[in-house]
């Protein structure tokens, strides 16, 4: 929930970061490297199943509280290993790297290795979090420690002017579609060089 209008900012980019490593890097990812729909297939039941279980902790929200990732992982690690939320993050690990490289790449690599890592030392078991702050950096806002929408960072997205959270959001888009590009461009080349697993079937 926005309680002050700057935090708007905050909220469309962390939304917008889930959005594009959820619903179209990892998806696109997956499809080039497993060989037909297999790699869509296997990735959306993750997806989903994660869901479900999010649903279902809903629903009994007052039964019981839902452990964090790393919680899980210090009471039971095989069990964790096997949750959808783990076998989630493994499947997102890399491709949220490689779009982390890829925004660096069009933007500044130092600054985006630099919010990745401040980010990833709070957020051990999370994606989604450095990826985040990533895009913060890249488009100016308040550097790596903005990766929490509901941090001290973030509320102080309200002293940003009108004009440059417009502006920030669409540096945001245009760096999703750079990084779309360059993605584009990259798998054109492994295609024709015959690296990818469908163009070799």
């Amino acid at each position: 929930m926005v309680h002050r209008p700057g935090e708007l900012v905050f909220h469309a980019i962390s939304h917008g970061t889930e959005r594009a490593l959820r619903q179209y890097f990892s998806l696109f990812f997956w499809f080039l490297v497993m060989p037909g729909p297999m790699g869509l297939v296997v990735y959306m039941m993750a997806h989903w199943s994660v869901i479900r279980e999010r649903d279902v902790w809903q629903a009994q929200a007052f039964a019981h509280e839902r452990p964090t990732m790393q919680e899980a992982w210090e009471t039971h690690k095989l069990k964790a290993a096997i949750s959808p939320r783990f076998v989630l993050f493994a499947m997102e690990w890399l491709p949220a790297r490689l779009i982390a490289l890829t925004v660096g790449l069009v933007a500044q690599l130092d600054d985006a290795a630099l919010a990745w890592r401040t980010a990833k030392n709070h957020s051990r078991f999370s994606n989604r979090a450095p990826l985040t702050a990533v895009f913060f950096t890249a488009v100016g806002l308040v550097g790596g420690a903005a990766f929490d929408p509901v941090s001290k960072a973030a509320s102080e997205g309200q002293l940003l002017s009108e004009e440059n959270q417009v502006q920030a959001l669409q540096q945001f888009r245009q760096l999703i579609f750079k990084c779309a590009v360059v993605w584009l461009m990259a798998t054109l080349v492994f295609a024709i060089l015959g690296w990818l697993p469908s163009s070799r079937l």
